[in-house]
């Protein structure tokens, strides 16, 4: 367990690497998926990470390290930006879930590599 938010933290940046450069190649290197993150896709998940960071920093659990920001707040809005770059046409909403999903996931996996 205790790997597990490493790995889940290898696989997002992966995917999120994939994106970037097949973005970049559609648009000729001038946009990236960060150029379609909007205020609900960045706001989302750092309410989760804000909220959990204030729930769990009074007990022995801290999830105020570069592991857990990345895998709870950076990685899920890049790849929620991501999933907004190749499918504009779909509602905000849908992809603000797509963040939020990501940010519980990572919140999730982090907790369960603290318990082992």
């Amino acid at each position: 367990m205790e790997l597990s938010p490493g790995l889940l933290m290898l696989a997002m940046a992966l995917t999120y690497l994939a994106c970037e450069i097949t973005l970049r190649k559609r648009t000729g290197g001038q946009k990236g998926p960060l150029n379609w993150a909007t205020r609900p896709i960045v706001l989302a998940p750092l309410g989760i990470y804000l909220t959990a960071a204030v729930i769990f920093s009074t007990g022995s659990w801290s999830i105020l390290n570069l592991t857990s920001v990345l895998i709870v707040f950076g990685l899920p809005v890049a790849l929620a930006a991501s999933y907004r770059a190749f499918r504009p046409e779909v509602p905000l909403g849908i992809s603000a879930a797509v963040a939020v999903g990501l940010s519980l996931l990572g919140l999730a996996t982090v907790w369960l590599g603290s318990l082992g």
